[in-house]
């Protein structure tokens, strides 16, 4: 990176004469290490830029040259309601990112995003938070999203939230290999990802720190099928709505390994599709709400599953775990206890 100018050119829709271009937060973190370049003229570092003398362009291109090594990019896109940033595209090729230790929200809530270039080559070596990173960059398409293979994870202890509603993704890239060995959390990982068709194989990769797989895979509801995770070491996490409205699996892996269940409210509602699971130890989970609700194929098959003969458990738990007064609540009851 010496021979190269250590900078990040930006493309921003005009959308009024002012535009936001970068967070508060952002700009309070690094106002002394960076230079902002609009039409060949230097600015220091401001989260708004007035445009009204070249509101006749569509498009705000700047570049944001850094004076000193920047370690904190958190927030530095994050837009949400008031302060919207228009973002569309972002060139990293020329960034030296080797000194950045948090990189969390990054692009939070940049809905118009479509680009991200050199990201590929980011070294993360040093990096310890990526949570919420791409969350809600719901213009990204599998196509123009980069090759993350590559990133040097093995400080990273937070990845919760990472590609949370990036509604058109069809597939993630490939992240097979990341270092999870001291993540704390997954929490909400791929949430939201409703087109999501395909994962990769993450079934190496190390959970043993994690605490939390809470809404994980929830609302993937064009997923049909996971990498087999049955060798995850989940023991003790929280694993609340963590396949919630999944609609399209048929089958899940078996996580039923764990003899310290907590939550696993919701874990399964909404899973319209399902018609197999492994055997679910309920009676050692702290929190089983609504378990099963709304599961319709699994209705012939669930005593087998939760094991239970007395009709004792109806009364105490069923309306519980199948969601009180749904079809498949007494459904299931009718086929058990063969009663109407």
């Amino acid at each position: 990176m010496s021979c190269c100018p250590n900078e990040i050119r930006i493309r921003y829709e005009i959308n009024n004469n002012i535009i936001e271009i970068f967070s508060r937060e952002f700009v309070e973190n690094n106002k002394n290490k960076c230079r902002i370049i609009y039409n060949e003229n230097e600015y220091e570092l401001k989260n708004k830029l007035n445009i009204e003398n070249d509101k006749k362009n569509k498009i705000l291109q700047i570049t944001l040259k850094i004076i000193i090594n920047i370690t904190n990019m958190e927030k530095m896109f994050y837009s949400y309601y008031p302060h919207r940033i228009p973002l569309i595209s972002v060139d990293f090729s020329n960034f030296d990112s080797s000194n950045v230790t948090n990189m969390n929200s990054m692009f939070s809530g940049c809905s118009l995003l479509t680009s991200l270039h050199g990201i590929s080559s980011f070294d993360n070596s040093n990096v310890t938070n990526i949570n919420s990173m791409f969350y809600g960059c719901s213009s990204l398409v599998s196509d123009s999203f980069p090759d993350i293979l590559n990133w040097d994870t093995s400080k990273v202890e937070y990845m919760n939230h990472l590609f949370f509603n990036c509604s058109l993704l069809k597939s993630i890239p490939d992240i097979s290999n990341l270092d999870t060995s001291k993540v704390y959390s997954l929490e909400s990982m791929f949430k939201g990802c409703k087109s999501l068709l395909s994962l990769p194989d993450i079934s190496k990769w190390d959970t043993s720190n994690v605490r939390s797989l809470e809404s994980m895979f929830k609302g993937c509801r064009s997923l049909s099928l996971l990498p087999d995770i049955s060798k995850w070491k989940i023991h003790g996490c929280s694993k609340k709505a963590m396949f919630m409205d999944c609609s399209s699996l048929a089958f899940l892996p078996d996580i039923s390994d764990d003899d310290r269940y907590k939550s696993i409210d919701y874990l399964f509602t909404g899973c319209l599709s399902l018609v197999s699971l492994p055997y679910i130890p309920i009676s050692k989970a702290e929190n089983d709400s609504d378990l099963f609700e709304d599961c319709l194929s699994l209705i012939s098959t669930l005593p087998k599953i939760i094991k239970h003969e007395e009709e004792e458990f109806y009364q105490t738990e069923g309306e519980a775990i199948f969601g009180g007064g749904s079809y498949i609540t007494h459904k299931w009851y009718t086929i058990h206890f063969n009663k109407k």
